[in-house]
């Protein structure tokens, strides 16, 4: 098949990408960045292109499903209400409007969302957060979107993805960074509970996914989990990082309440795994992954 797929140089993205090219896929994938090999079956499409959705620049009257990736504000140190609002509500809108005008194949559409989304009734400051916000707004797009398009769509909702190549600032890169380098690292009480997946997992989970989409029918959107299914508190993951750590590096690890953020109570797990996919990767021997990598 080929496919259009948005934020193909992101964490996820950078994933997901190689299994489509090694299934035999074409992928046609706007980006701001190189992306870090080259393949016959890719083209990649310099976003900085003054309208790079029109046909002159995608094949469109070829492409058999979108996996809309791309988001901004994923990480808390690249987060702001402007980037937010321009890539996550405008530029869907955008990319709905180019598969409706442009896409003869009238091909799947599967937009990925945070499990946050699906929280913000019980904790609504959570829409205080410009990524769970806009991202949420997006979906109301889509959803609104789908009811007159003629094609396949499909949510596939992420839930708690880590591994080696994560933003440091996330709490489990930043707990086995601060670990492998034997430097104290304080928390708050590590009572959250998370659906934890490890990136290789939620990549072929995503290829799983899309096509799941492909095949089904047109009349609603098909709802999809990323995640395991599973939940373990960030404490526990934090705490098998420092178990599994060289004696040497002697790890100082701090847990203290008075940190927590406002959200820590909310949980949720995924129930609706694309079918036929089920994890391989244990906690532990991702968090050692993880470790390894620094």
């Amino acid at each position: 098949m080929t496919l259009f797929v948005t934020g193909a140089s992101g964490f996820l993205g950078s994933h997901v990408l190689p299994l489509l090219l090694e299934a035999g896929h074409y992928v046609v994938a706007p980006t701001r960045r190189r992306l870090s090999f080259d393949h016959l079956s890719l083209l990649s499409v310099n976003t900085r292109t003054e309208d790079y959705l029109t046909p002159g620049i995608v094949p469109w009257d070829q492409i058999d499903a979108v996996l809309h990736l791309a988001a901004s504000g994923v990480k808390s140190s690249h987060r702001n209400w402007a980037d937010a609002l321009e890539f996550n509500v405008v530029g869907t809108q955008r990319l709905l409007n180019a598969v409706t005008r442009y896409a003869s194949k009238r091909p799947a559409f599967i937009m990925t969302r945070t499990f946050y989304e699906h929280l913000v009734h019980k904790s609504p400051a959570l829409l205080e957060n410009p990524y769970i916000a806009t991202k949420r707004a997006a979906a109301e797009l889509v959803t609104m979107w789908a009811e007159t398009y003629p094609g396949p769509v499909s949510f596939a909702t992420v839930f708690q993805v880590f591994g080696p190549g994560d933003d440091p600032a996330n709490v489990l890169s930043y707990a086995a960074k601060q670990i492998a380098s034997g430097e104290p690292a304080t928390f708050g009480s590590g009572r959250g509970l998370r659906d934890w997946i490890y990136i290789d997992d939620a990549a072929q989970a995503l290829v799983a996914a899309v096509n799941a989409a492909i095949s089904h029918p047109a009349n609603s959107p098909l709802k999809q989990d990323i995640g395991t299914g599973k939940l373990l508190s960030i404490r526990e993951m934090i705490e098998t990082l420092a178990a599994i750590a060289p004696v040497e590096t002697n790890p100082s690890i701090t847990f203290d309440a008075s940190r927590d953020r406002p959200d820590v109570e909310v949980v949720l797990k995924a129930s609706h795994l694309p079918c036929g996919w089920h994890p391989s990767t244990a906690p532990d021997a991702g968090v050692a992954a993880l470790l390894a990598s620094f």
